[in-house]
């Protein structure tokens, strides 16, 4: 895996994305004026991930990787509308991602690399979940990641769990999704 962190824009269109990574709340994103919509699973997601890199990464601050995954899935949310269930499949392809590294007895995540393994769990969560998706290079540009770098992550985060994407129906158990949401409420006045 690179060492390349996700979300790292330097280039004149990234201003705004900057400004929208670092100014998202994880318990609502407004669309527009009149339209505010809750996602009150980010916040329990993005605890369940903090939980699984602070344990496997050390060295690892709680409070700005708490904050940063919780600015990553809001992000993640308002450029491609993510939906909980990605974001479970997402968390399980990362605890995968951990065991089978140890399982083989390879350190390949660090401090300096979580950014972009994340990015490569959610794109993964992405293409398994969507009828069209798009490809790397959209990620690439919205990322700010150079392709060539996307690609061998992700290829090597595949090697690493040796291709097994599936995820069973008895992982997304009523209980699974009850300890990340009490349900997403729309608010529309009308």
């Amino acid at each position: 895996m690179t060492g390349s962190i996700c979300c790292d824009n330097e280039d004149s269109n990234s201003e705004t994305e900057n400004s929208e990574i670092s100014g998202s709340n994880c318990n609502s994103i407004s669309s527009n004026q009149s339209e505010i919509i809750d996602y009150n699973w980010m916040q329990p997601l993005s605890q369940q991930f903090s939980k699984i890199l602070l344990d496997a990464v050390p060295g690892m601050s709680q409070a700005i990787l708490f904050a940063s995954i919780s600015h990553f899935i809001g992000f993640m949310q308002k450029k491609e509308d993510l939906m909980m269930e990605e974001g479970e499949i997402a968390v399980e392809l990362l605890k995968r991602f951990i065991q089978k590294q140890q399982f083989k007895k390879v350190n390949l995540i660090s401090t300096k690399n979580t950014g972009m393994i994340l990015t490569i769990a959610f794109i993964l969560a992405l293409k398994l979940c969507r009828d069209q998706m798009h490809m790397n290079s959209h990620f690439a540009k919205v990322f700010n990641i150079p392709i060539v770098d996307l690609n061998l992550s992700e290829i090597s985060f595949l090697k690493i769990i040796d291709f097994q994407l599936w995820i069973s129906d008895d992982y997304f158990s009523l209980q699974q999704f009850e300890e990340v949401s009490e349900f997403e409420d729309v608010n529309i006045p009308l």
